[in-house]
């Protein structure tokens, strides 16, 4: 008798814990974007353009022709020292002032103008003749990754492949919000009525330096940028290149992925 009962008490535990178990929320842990280049360089096509501009849809239409080309990773920057009375411009960022004046200033190019093309921090001036622009060499510089987590932070990493040839040179990360693409008309100034697809508008742009100890860059941006209510994916732009010489190494273009729910209360 005193056996029977032991053993309906053995499997009272194991069926109840069993049973409590299966009705226990299920956690699901946050999880982390992972988003990486190829080991190949990929070319940093960067166009400086304003809706103050008349030949605005010049560069409109050398960008469409890397948009989405392998190899290739475009932004435009909208620059705000063509912002004058009359000649309005709703991406117009000082963002995008400072680094036009980087470029130029690290010799690049002798002026600033619009529309203006940069690939990987070297002047292209075939834009107002229609050429296609020109592939740079892609040597194999490594894999620049971007993880980012829940709470918006973004760590970028590069894993140096063997034609990566900046050994022992201060790496600074840039990271640029682009803009959700959508067709603009110019409502006024000398470019009224011109229409363009504001596709890689950049909107933000922050600069990180790296991390000797952890071997990494690290950016933190607010929940409502990466995940806005109501809005698509946005897309970020991710970049590698000298402290003191703005010539990208790597670039990465990526779509920022839903953020999971958050996990039931138990």
């Amino acid at each position: 008798m005193r056996y029977t009962t032991l053993l309906f008490l053995v499997l009272g535990l194991v069926f109840g814990t069993n049973a409590r178990s299966a009705d226990a929320p299920v956690r699901i842990a946050p999880k982390t974007q992972v988003h990486q280049s190829p080991a190949t360089a990929q070319a940093l096509f960067e166009l400086f353009q304003s809706e103050a501009d008349p030949e605005l849809p010049w560069g409109h239409v050398a960008l469409r022709r890397v948009d989405g080309q392998p190899n290739w990773v475009p932004i435009a920057w909208h620059v705000q020292w063509r912002r004058t009375i009359g000649w309005p411009d709703g991406y117009a960022k000082t963002e995008s002032d400072s680094r036009q004046n980087s470029l130029i200033g690290s010799g690049a190019a002798v002026a600033r103008f619009t529309p203006q093309v940069f690939i990987n921090g070297k002047e292209w001036r075939g834009l107002l003749q229609g050429d296609a622009a020109p592939l740079p060499q892609l040597d194999e510089v490594g894999v620049l990754r971007a993880e980012i987590y829940p709470s918006g932070v973004i760590i970028v990493e590069h894993e140096p492949g063997p034609g990566f040839r900046h050994q022992g040179i201060e790496l600074v990360a840039n990271l640029a919000l682009l803009a959700h693409p959508e067709k603009r008309q110019v409502p006024s100034g000398p470019a009224a009525g011109i229409s363009y697809f504001a596709s890689h508008s950049a909107i933000k742009h922050e600069r990180a330096r790296f991390d000797p100890r952890l071997k990494r860059w690290r950016f933190k941006l607010d929940n409502d940028l990466l995940w806005p209510e109501g809005d698509p994916e946005p897309r970020l732009v991710v970049w590698i290149e000298p402290a003191l010489n703005p010539r990208p190494i790597q670039s990465l273009i990526l779509t920022v992925e839903p953020k999971p729910p958050p996990p039931p209360p138990e």
